[in-house]
């Protein structure tokens, strides 16, 4: 692409062309410049989503440790209840041992 400078010198016809490549080149340049501002906007709105999004994953990833979390104290909770009645099956065992003996000695 041409630099976007001013170069007009000179006079009569080929200042006159100077003058016109030069309009022309001024032109292009501000549209160019135009739309490197517009693409230079996009850019930053793509980045500000992008930010969101990061916000947003993170937010999700403390709520999945959150629940994690209460998954492993539900887990925890559960296991207790199982050991207690564990031990009050293997107490239900013992009480049926004892009264089966007893019963065999009254015979």
């Amino acid at each position: 692409a041409p630099p976007c400078t001013n170069t007009s010198k000179g006079g009569g016809f080929l200042g006159s062309k100077r003058g016109t490549l030069g309009s022309e080149r001024g032109s292009f340049c501000s549209v160019l410049g135009s739309d490197r501002d517009i693409l230079g906007s996009e850019r930053g709105t793509l980045g500000s989503e992008r930010g969101a999004l990061g916000s947003e994953r993170g937010t999700l990833g403390s709520e999945r440790g959150a629940l994690g979390s209460e998954r492993g104290t539900l887990s925890s909770d559960l296991g207790s209840e199982r050991d207690a009645l564990g031990s009050e099956a293997m107490i239900l065992d013992s009480e049926r041992v004892l009264l089966g003996s007893e019963g065999k000695r009254s015979i």
